[in-house]
Order: C-alpha cells, then structure tokens, then sequence
C-alpha cells in the first residue's frame, strides 16, 4: 500500500463491495471477499443473434446494433432491404435498383441511408429514392463510410484484370468529387470511420489477398499498421480511426478471425460462430452486428451475430 501511494499518490481504496461505473486502471481491495482487484478494458464476443428473413451475401448495412439495416446483396443481385431491432429482422421497402458488392453510409441511424456502386440510392427512413449523380467511376467491390450527405468511398473494381482500383470519391450529399489515390491498388477491401477520418484495410490486389491499412486524414492516405491476417470482403465497423473492428472474410478460406483496432494497432479477439465473408454489419467497436455472407459450406447463409464489447471488466489480482 505504501509503495502504491508513493507512486499514485494515494492509498488504495478498502471496500466491502466491487464499485459501480468502473474507470479503466481503477484499483481497489474488496474486504468481504478479501481480494485486490483491478478495472481492466472488456473483451469482446460474438453471441447468437436471430437470422434474417431469407439468405444473403454481398450486401451493404449501415446504423447501429439495435437500429440497423441491410439492403441488397446476392443471391441474383437483390432489391431487398431490411431493418434489424436488435432482436430480429423486418423486409421493408425495397432499394430501386437490385445489386451486389455495393457500399454506402449511413452511420448512427437508419433513418437517412445511402448505397452506391454505379447508381446512388437514398433512403428516408421509409424507402429508397434514386439520386441522378452517379459515380465518376463505376465499380463494384468498392467500401465506403460516413453518412447520407458525407460519404467516402474508395476502391474497388471494375472487372477484368486490369479493373482494380485506388480511387477515392467523395459525396456531398449532391455530387460525387474525385479525390486522392490509395497507396495500394486493391478491391474487396472494407473500412472505417468518417469522410474526413476514415481507415481502409485488407482486400485483394488482383494477384494476393492484402493485409495492408491505410489512413485518410481528409486529403490523402498513409499507411499504417497492417493486419495481423490479411483478408478479403470481411466486415469492419467503427466510426472513428481510433476505434473499430474487422471480422470475417476470406484469405484461401472463410475466416472467423476478428481483431480490434485501437487507432495504433490490430489486436486479435474472439472468433465469429460462423466463419464467411462476404458479410454485411453495422455498428461501433462495442456493439454491432455481422449478417448473412458466404459460409465454409460454400453457401449464402442467413446468420446473425451480435458482437459485444463492455469498456471495463473487473479481474483479481494475483501473485504467482
């Protein structure tokens, strides 16, 4: 104790129960069960969630855990679109054009949406209406983050093997503005963040699956650390570059794999139930849900999973 005071400048505290609204670091002696404990960061996990209402893969999601929702997707490049509780799926109305590999944004809310591969689609809360600008450059296996009248969108491909891309587009809600290049050319890739704070990691650069990551600070990218395992068409969720998760994907296999990410570095954690890519999602690095994809069996599955990850845990503290 002394020691302990001499460092922090306080003594620890001496409780008969474990405290409430516990900070990360926080230390205290429990006195009824006689042991010294600690606040710790949460580990996350993966838990059952209620499958949607018919099989996906390759399709856009976007809002949180308990508000979120999924549009198009395979299998036959879908119009469906629906919305997920928390608790279980709803078929709403349909986007206008049916697609696959697309992207989008809509962070926070299902309410004000957008999706875009070639045509840009935008949804109200009740349904989809098309908007006339389109991209500069059509493609498809492209990833994006923000919201309905701030978008990013970077990568991608349009088909053959000279149609991966490194360009990066912005949306603003009106038009869509040619920005800089990524570092590393590359499709299938998935993302994080905002429009002008955004972080773009993994894919395929049409001769290996990539572990790279790379930064966008508004004006251009640089690179930053890379994967612990590379992968493709996995899903990622996060809204800040400090903060976020990748999960799934496929590099030679379907993968389970997620690690977090802390604004420095990747960090592995627990495994999704269903290993696929092709996986749609939404949410934050504490909450978020993975949807449908494609599954070892080679098959599109209908598979939910909610991810949940607490800011402090309490451990005892032990000599050894």
């Amino acid at each position: 104790m002394t020691d302990y005071k001499g460092i922090k400048g306080f003594t620890i505290p001496n409780v008969s129960s474990d405290p409430a609204n516990l900070m990360q670091g926080q230390v205290w002696y429990n006195s009824t069960s006689g042991t010294l404990k600690a606040a710790v960061p949460g580990v996350g996990a993966w838990s059952s969630g209620n499958d949607m209402t018919a099989i996906y893969g390759m399709r856009f999601g976007f809002g949180t855990l308990t508000a979120g929702m999924c549009a198009g997707g395979e299998p036959s490049a879908s119009t469906n679109s629906q919305t997920y509780d928390g608790t279980s799926w709803t078929d709403v109305n349909n986007i206008n054009t049916g697609r696959h590999n697309e992207a989008g944004a809509g962070s926070g809310t299902t309410s004000a949406g957008l999706i875009y591969k070639n045509q840009t689609e935008a949804y109200n809360g009740t349904s989809w209406s098309e908007v006339s600008a389109a991209m500069n450059t059509d493609r498809s296996s492209l990833s994006g983050n923000g919201t309905q009248t701030a978008t990013i969108a970077m990568g991608g491909s349009t088909g053959g093997p000279g149609g991966y891309k490194n360009l990066t587009e912005s949306w603003n809600g009106a038009s869509w503005t040619v920005e800089n290049i990524l570092n590393t050319t590359r499709s299938g890739a998935t993302s994080l963040g905002v429009q002008g704070a955004a972080i773009y990691v993994g894919g395929y650069t049409g001769a290996a699956t990539s572990d790279k990551a790379e930064e966008w600070n508004g004006t251009s990218w640089t690179e930053v650390a890379d994967l612990n395992t590379g992968r493709n068409n996995s899903l990622s969720r996060g809204g800040t570059v400090a903060d976020g998760l990748v999960a799934g994907g496929y590099a030679g296999s379907r993968l389970g794999n997620t690690e977090t990410w802390d604004g420095t570095s990747w960090t592995e954690a627990a495994d999704l139930a269903v290993a696929r890519y092709a996986v749609a999602g939404q949410g934050t690095s504490s909450a978020a849900f993975a949807a449908g994809g494609n599954n070892p069996s080679d098959n599109y599955t209908a598979v939910t999973e909610e991810w949940s990850a607490p800011d402090t845990a309490t451990v005892t503290i032990t000599t050894s």
